[in-house]
C-alpha cells in the first residue's frame, strides 16, 4: 500500500472516530461546535457551562494494547535529540482536552496536564513512531489512571468523566 493510501484511510478512521465522538457527547445532551477542524483543535464542547476545546485522536486499532501514543514533535531529521525539532501534536494543539478513541473505550484528559506529566516523567523514553517518524511517547493507560485530569472509559459514557469539571466558564 502507497503513502497516499495509507494517509487516505488514516485520514477516514480520525473522521470517523471523530465522529462517534460528537455525536457520544451530543446524545449526552451536550453543546458540541463543530466550526471545521483546524490544526489547534477539532471542535468545542461544553458540559455545566464550561467550554472546552477537544482533539480527537484514533487509535482504534491499537484498542488491546494498553497505551495511548502521545505525539510531541515532527519528524526527527538528525534523530531523537536534535535541537531543531518542531513542536507537534499536543505541544502545538490549543486544546484543552486530548481524546483517543480505543475501540468502544476513550482515553480522556487535559492536554496542559499530559504536557506537563510527560515532560517531568522520567520513566519514559522519547521515541519515533509511524510512518512519518514523528517522536512521542508511548504511555501506559495503567501509569495514567492515578492522575485527577486522566480518564479512561466506554465511549458511551464520555461525557461522564471527570476531566469536564475544569475548564472556561462561559458567562
Amino acid at each position: 500500500m502507497d503513502a497516499a493510501t495509507r494517509f487516505n484511510q488514516a485520514l477516514a478512521m480520525g473522521k470517523d472516530a471523530e465522529r462517534r465522538v460528537i455525536m457520544g457527547l451530543y446524545d449526552a445532551h451536550m453543546f458540541v461546535a463543530k466550526g471545521g477542524s483546524t490544526s489547534s483543535h477539532d471542535f468545542s464542547a461544553t458540559r455545566n457551562g464550561r467550554a472546552h476545546r477537544v482533539e480527537v485522536k484514533c487509535e482504534d486499532r491499537y484498542a488491546d494494547s494498553g497505551n495511548v501514543c502521545v505525539e510531541m514533535y515532527q519528524r526527527a531529521y538528525r534523530g531523537v535529540d536534535d535541537p531543531n525539532r518542531q513542536a507537534s501534536g499536543i505541544y502545538a494543539s490549543e486544546s484543552t482536552i486530548v481524546i483517543h478513541t480505543l475501540g468502544d473505550r476513550a482515553a480522556i484528559y487535559r492536554r496542559s496536564s499530559m504536557v506537563v506529566w510527560l515532560t517531568q516523567n522520567n520513566r519514559l523514553s522519547l521515541r519515533a513512531f509511524g510512518d512519518n517518524g514523528n517522536l512521542g511517547y508511548i504511555v501506559p493507560v495503567s501509569m495514567l489512571t492515578p492522575e485527577p485530569w486522566f480518564d479512561e472509559l466506554s465511549m458511551g459514557h464520555l461525557s461522564q468523566s471527570r476531566v469536564w469539571e475544569y475548564g472556561e466558564v462561559r458567562a
